[in-house]
């Protein structure tokens, strides 16, 4: 199966708006798409949600969703990435936090007005990932901002921030990381910060994983922004090019930098932060991974061989989950995603589940120790929360 239309584009991007478009189109193309079917590994907790992507569980015992929207009512068209043909562009205020009962399924919206945008099939850039402090306070990142100085965003854009929710549930902001990647830039390359996961740490600080900085990030209490470690690019082999369907000339493979665009952070049994990495295009398979990041050392590789990882999460006995949001590739044309498994202390993945799994975008494990994933992270409408039948 040829990659849809566009994704060839992504090539070149960090941004997980490709991923998330990509995901869009191959589920639209699937028979039956708008409803995703699930296996008997699988129970459904509940559905009819807008795009769900990171999850947590709170100190109430509730699962946070990041709810990335379904975009507004504000539209334009605008010229999409080949060329003169223009694509429709809603925005509106549809991202937010909703909470789950996961024992009813009842769903109940808890941050709202949270900035949306819906790009035509291509997908919906919304909140990415919620993080929830042990007093209760809820943390929520809106992603994908470039334009540094606040005063020149256009209307709609949803900005690189960090928001705190108020008593009210209205968001406050609590960091600008695009401003932080304009003075800073801590990996050196275009100016570009899209944070996608967000944790808070042992010290109350919040870690964030920015895709587009290729960079972990410190916010302290206080809001000052601060560079953990950045993750260079490494080189890889680009196969060669095949003649295209539409007559495009074969190419000869070669060496091509390849960006680490981390995806998410979650806290270890051992205070340490767990990095969860997509690669960048060509996304090749079998080059994510999870790393190891703890105060004063080096980053070191934790489990390899993965596929494009969205999201990790560790079980009471150290058993770490990790999520691939498509486990054969981005560009293999598949959708399917997949929760493997990893020893204590590391080691190599082993497949616990695949089948029914559709762009997956966030995983939580309960204090009981029970996994719960947001499936058809792609799909305004047609996501849901899942729990793995163990």
């Amino acid at each position: 199966m040829r990659p849809p239309r566009g994704v060839e584009d992504c090539f070149v991007k960090k941004r997980l708006i490709c991923a998330m478009s990509t995901g869009a189109l191959l589920v639209a193309m699937l028979p039956g798409a708008a409803t995703l079917a699930l296996d008997g590994s699988w129970t459904v907790v509940t559905e009819g949600l807008d795009a769900p992507r990171g999850i947590e569980f709170g100190p109430d015992g509730l699962l946070y969703v990041a709810v990335a929207g379904s975009g507004g009512d504000e539209c334009f068209e605008a010229p999409g990435p080949e060329g003169p043909e223009l694509m429709n562009i809603c925005v509106g205020a549809t991202g937010s936090v909703t909470t789950v009962d996961v024992a009813t399924g009842e769903a109940t919206e808890v941050v709202s007005g949270l900035p949306s945008t819906h790009i035509d099939v291509e997908g919906v850039l919304g909140p990415p990932d919620v993080a929830i402090a042990e007093d209760g306070t809820i943390f929520v990142l809106t992603a994908d901002g470039n334009v540094p100085d606040p005063a020149e965003r256009a209307e709609g854009d949803i900005g690189a921030i960090v928001w705190r929710a108020g008593d009210d549930g209205t968001p406050v902001q609590v960091a600008d990381l695009m401003a932080y990647e304009a003075s800073a830039n801590p990996d050196g390359g275009l100016l570009d910060s899209n944070p996608n996961g967000v944790a808070v740490a042992p010290d109350g600080s919040l870690l964030v994983a920015d895709a587009g900085a290729n960079a972990l990030l410190m916010i302290a209490p206080d809001g000052t922004t601060s560079t953990v470690v950045t993750f260079p690019d490494t080189m890889i082999e680009l196969p060669p090019m095949a003649e295209g369907e539409g007559g495009e000339e074969a190419t000869e493979g070669g060496q091509i930098p390849l960006q680490q665009v981390p995806t998410s952070v979650t806290i270890g049994p051992d205070g340490a932060a767990y990095v969860t990495f997509l690669r960048g295009g060509p996304f090749p398979p079998g080059s994510a991974r999870v790393a190891r990041v703890a105060e004063g050392e080096e980053p070191t590789p934790y489990v390899e061989g993965l596929t494009n990882v969205i999201g990790a999460a560790f079980a009471s006995d150290g058993t770490l989950y990790v999520l691939e949001m498509f486990t054969n590739g981005m560009l293999s044309g598949d959708p399917t995603g997949a929760l493997k498994s990893v020893p204590p202390g590391g080691g190599e993945a082993t497949l616990v589940a695949s089948d029914g799994l559709i762009t997956p975008g966030g995983i939580a494990i309960s204090a009981d120790d029970e996994i719960y994933i947001a499936n058809g992270s792609a799909q305004p409408g047609g996501g849901s929360i899942v729990k793995l039948e163990q």
